[in-house]
């Protein structure tokens, strides 16, 4: 099953966002450092203090959010993207695949050092989408 949610860019505030979302919303909270990942060397130092992967799930909710730096940087207007996400791969690569036409791939759809297939494109409406795919064991 494939799901949709915004993924949304703090610069710097994703911790203090998604408590706030936690307390408005309920549900559980997971909080991933740059600093405790193993992509840390990726990021520039002034970043490692900031939250690499955050989820807030809630019934039917889920929002997640980052502090990592976005290409190009942080502006307004760019500080989200759409997430799909999921455990069915084939579906993923189809729903990539599509969206890519006339876009710009900014990440291929591969396999990702956290175990999943990740990757990240911006549609020809300048929209920016990202999936993530845990395959089923």
């Amino acid at each position: 099953m494939i799901h949709l949610s915004p993924y949304l860019n703090f610069n710097g505030k994703c911790t203090e966002a998604m408590s706030f979302y936690k307390e408005c919303l309920g549900g559980t909270l997971e909080l991933n450092p740059i600093r405790e990942s193993p992509m840390a060397e990726q990021f520039p130092v002034d970043q490692r203090d900031g939250i690499l992967h955050a989820m807030l799930t809630s019934d039917h909710i889920v929002i997640m959010g980052t502090d990592a730096g976005l290409p190009g940087g942080h502006k307004e207007g760019n500080d989200f993207s759409l997430c799909l996400f999921g455990d069915d791969e084939e579906k993923c690569h189809q729903y990539f695949d599509k969206l890519a036409i006339g876009g710009t791939i900014q990440e291929k759809l591969a396999k990702a050092p956290w175990g999943d297939v990740f990757g990240a494109l911006t549609d020809k409406f300048g929209k920016n989408w990202m999936f993530n795919c845990r395959p089923k064991p």
